[in-house]
């Protein structure tokens, strides 16, 4: 080859080519800025990370530092050989840049960050922590809400001592009522050479091994409809002599286990301490095992207090309604969950049936009504719903925090240990993660429920039960479903920020409709209360003039101060409205009697019928 063509080669060879605009410097940089905001986001990535901020500006003077240093130190190499070497320092220098930043940085935010801001914009409540230094939701309930009494004044002691663990927790399994009642002997301290002496058989399966025995019953579907069908039927009216002679030996064998039970909620408190079998039990994975005894004790008690209006027993039936609406009271003023409130609401429904019983059917003069209003005012105590807004927030907060750890693998109620993947993505996410994204995602979390509080402040009505439904259908899933600003939201607040947020929407919107739930049966148990109320006001009334008011407004003065209003309206009356009963076989005598009622969830009158709460007078 000719000289000439070698050095035209060469020239060939050194005239730069022109770049096309996806591989200008400028582009390349643009690119990486608008990827680390997706993952970051742009807010985080450049405007209020300063770390990273003087990280990023410290790698571009590098980028610049390295092009020049390497054509001062290796001008004589081709341009090809310099831009490789450019190229191989600036990759360098970002790994090297990215590698301090994980080693020295995200190792201290790792040790030395915690886990989220604790304060009461993220999360509500300061303490107590976990070990991973959040929020303990469970011990923060159990401080505000439970017994604070030394365990020989407990009643809940008493019953456990009396009838033993496998009595008490009979729905569960060996291995768990040797875990609860280890953990019950040593919170409730129970001497281990405790010998429980009392047994308890429910009117349910003294029934159901009636009707085995004379096998009458095909399936267990059918069974179950006959013994509700069976048991519901004496809890109606007055026995006749078939169900008194049908009794006579279950209530020969129960009596006392009945005793124990009205001496146990008696005690200066009634709580079952709260139980869970590892650090990560979430509050809707409690067990409540022994509440399925105490609701067979309570019919137990139901059962007798008709038994006792059967044979004119009034005082023994008064004693067993105390009962019922102690323990109700009891459970509401200790509840540690949502589902705590729901099972007091379902204790209050029936003392206050029995109470209505009480007063259809049992003779009682004008103090022993009037001594039992007040008992019964004592015990009447009924969760506000700011209060069950709190216990809904702690509840989501925690399922949001299991979210945020990256467990997502729950089976059942026992936590298993996170998988390989979780403890990588924890490892490797959790120190960004710390610093811009849970803190924010928190905040906004708790704006939601702060907005609830403002709800429930209000006094209960129906512009409360309105201003909550409006609440739940605000969005659709708890999402914006406008993904023009959720691209706009992912970029500038990253991509982990936005998923999070929408994770977390979403677990609120499933808290809506508990939470509009709860809130129906605060309204419902708040209007039979007052209706109750009414209830002894007017015996009281017929006590004195012989027969019932024509209105409600006859009432103030002596028998009320002021005519209860109807808590799912914004103060509207009550219905009241007399009539007469004409006696029919099996049915109570011939007397006057009214219905009272108040509007139920559907927020109208029904005449007395559909949603109405309703007290029938006598009850026909």
């Amino acid at each position: 080859m000719s000289e000439e063509s070698k050095q035209s080669e060469d020239v060939v060879r050194e005239t730069p080519k022109r770049k096309r605009w996806w591989n200008r410097w400028w582009f390349t940089a643009l690119c990486l800025v608008f990827c680390c905001s997706i993952y970051f986001g742009f807010e985080t990535f450049l405007l209020r990370n300063i770390p990273m901020l003087i990280l990023m500006i410290a790698i571009a003077g590098g980028m610049w530092g390295v092009s020049k240093l390497v054509d001062w130190r290796f001008g004589k190499l081709s341009k090809d050989k310099r831009e490789r070497l450019k190229n191989l320092g600036r990759v360098g220098l970002m790994f090297c840049g990215w590698l301090l930043w994980f080693c020295v940085i995200s190792l201290l935010m790792r040790y030395f960050v915690p886990f989220v801001a604790i304060s009461p914009e993220t999360t509500h409540v300061t303490g107590p922590l976990n070990d991973e230094g959040f929020i303990d939701v469970i011990a923060a309930i159990e401080e505000r809400f439970g017994a604070k009494c030394k365990p020989e004044d407990n009643g809940f002691r008493f019953l456990l001592t009396r009838f033993g663990i496998d009595e008490l927790y009979r729905d569960s399994s060996p291995e768990q009522r040797k875990f609860y009642g280890d953990a019950l002997n040593q919170k409730l301290a129970i001497p281990d050479n405790n010998v429980p002496d009392a047994v308890y058989q429910s009117p349910y399966q003294y029934f159901e091994e009636r009707f085995k025995a004379e096998d009458i019953v095909e399936d267990d579907a059918s069974l179950n409809d006959k013994l509700r069908e069976k048991v519901d039927s004496l809890l109606e009216k007055p026995w006749d002599e078939a169900a008194m002679h049908e009794m006579a030996e279950w209530f020969a064998a129960n009596n006392a286990a009945l005793d124990l039970f009205g001496e146990a909620v008696r005690f200066p408190c009634f709580y079952a301490p709260v139980v869970r079998e590892d650090n990560r039990t979430l509050l809707y994975d409690l067990l409540y095992y022994d509440v399925r005894f105490i609701r067979e004790l309570v019919a137990g008690l139901q059962c007798r207090i008709m038994h006792s209006l059967t044979i004119g027993d009034t005082e023994q039936a008064i004693y067993d309604a105390m009962t019922i609406t102690r323990l109700a009271d009891a459970r509401m003023r200790h509840a540690t969950s949502a589902m705590h409130f729901l099972i007091a609401i379902g204790f209050r429904d029936r003392a206050e049936l029995a109470f209505i019983d009480i007063l259809r059917y049992g003779e009682l003069s004008s103090e022993q009504l009037a001594k039992l209003r007040d008992d019964r005012r004592q015990y009447d105590f009924l969760l506000p719903i700011s209060d069950l807004v709190f216990l809904t927030r702690m509840e989501t907060m925690q399922s949001l925090h299991e979210l945020m750890m990256f467990r997502f693998d729950r089976k059942g109620s026992v936590a298993p240990p996170p998988s390989t993947f979780g403890k990588i993505m924890v490892f490797i996410n959790a120190p960004f993660m710390k610093t811009t994204v849970w803190t924010p995602v928190l905040k906004d979390f708790q704006k939601k429920f702060d907005a609830w509080d403002e709800i429930a402040a209000q006094s209960p009505g129906r512009t409360q039960i309105e201003a909550f439904s409006a609440q739940s259908q605000r969005k659709e899933f708890g999402l914006d479903m406008d993904w023009k600003k959720l691209v706009q939201q992912c970029f500038w607040k990253g991509k982990f920020v936005t998923v999070f947020q929408m994770i977390s929407e979403i677990n609120i919107s499933w808290q809506y409709s508990s939470l509009i739930s709860h809130v129906h049966c605060y309204h419902r148990a708040e209007t039979r209360a007052r209706l109750l109320d009414i209830a002894f006001a007017l015996e009281l009334y017929r006590h004195d003039c012989g027969q019932y008011p024509a209105t409600l407004d006859e009432l103030t003065g002596k028998y009320l101060t002021s005519v209860p209003t109807d808590p799912f309206t914004d103060g509207d009356a009550f219905h009241y409205r007399l009539r007469e009963v004409n006696g029919k076989p099996g049915e109570v005598a011939d007397r006057p009697g009214y219905i009272l009622y108040g509007v139920g969830i559907n927020m109208r009158d029904d005449n007395s019928i559909e949603d109405d709460v309703v007290i029938e007078m006598p009850y026909q």
